[in-house]
């Protein structure tokens, strides 16, 4: 179930936060709080990625 995410979301090639932005705020528990949360977590890797490489 990541996995297939993971990989859409590299296809579209957008950043975490627009995706995130993207997402209804207004909707509760589903499909999107899960979605949030994988990208939450995608972007805490990336930020640490990048101070890694500077």
């Amino acid at each position: 179930m990541y996995f297939k995410k993971h990989l859409i979301y590299k296809r579209e090639k957008r950043s975490c936060k627009t995706m995130l932005k993207k997402l209804k705020p207004t909707e509760k528990m589903g499909e999107n709080d899960e979605i949030r949360q994988e990208l939450q977590v995608m972007n805490k890797w990336n930020l640490l990625l990048n101070k890694r490489n500077n």
